[in-house]
């Protein structure tokens, strides 16, 4: 399936479950970085920012669509600032992509004087990465079923992938989860 193609499923499949629910509380994961992460609970404004109800636990067609398009949008605007900043990662944090146009600001993320400045309200995390070489993260609270399609596609150009968070993921550990298993989903991308 291409790129287009899954986000005018995510999009419309967005649409239908924001109308469906109505709801405007998240589930989502805070801490400095995800070796830290707990759980808390953060408010979404924006009907758009539904798409975080894919680590709510919800398993269907929906959920997973949304986090695919989260997941991709979060890499977009990642990728775009180190493409353009090339070493120089220190701003790489979704609340400055906000703030410089790389991410939509109904994301939600913190400033960073906050300790959870690497994630979103709804759920993601995007942020430079510790390794022999220079590279970043991208990651999203989902389940199974979501973070399926994400590896499926991500898995050629990452240097590793962690499903739920620590654990390393892989089509092989896939196979011992329930769908419903939920954790954030984090890939470790090389610069481009």
């Amino acid at each position: 399936m291409s790129k287009k193609m899954i986000l005018v499923v995510a999009v419309v499949g967005l649409t239908a479950f924001g109308a469906i629910t109505g709801c405007g509380t998240t589930s989502a994961t805070s801490g400095p970085a995800p070796a830290a992460a707990t759980t808390s609970t953060a408010s979404g404004n924006n009907s758009q920012s539904h798409a975080q109800h894919a680590g709510t636990g919800q398993n269907n067609a929906s959920s997973v669509a949304s986090a695919m398009l989260n997941f991709n949008t979060l890499y977009d605007a990642a990728n775009q600032y180190v493409t353009k900043n090339k070493k120089n990662l220190s701003n790489l944090y979704p609340f400055y992509l906000e703030q410089h146009g790389y991410l939509s600001t109904h994301f939600g993320g913190f400033a960073k004087s906050s300790p959870k400045f690497n994630w979103t309200k709804n759920g993601g995390w995007v942020g430079p990465w510790p390794g022999k070489q220079l590279q970043y993260g991208v990651g999203y609270v989902t389940t199974l079923a979501g973070a399926t399609p994400i590896f499926d596609h991500y898995k050629q150009i990452a240097n590793r992938i962690y499903f739920p968070y620590p654990h390393v993921f892989s089509a092989a550990s896939a196979k011992s989860m329930n769908a419903k298993t939920e954790g954030q989903l984090l890939i470790i991308f090389p610069m481009p």
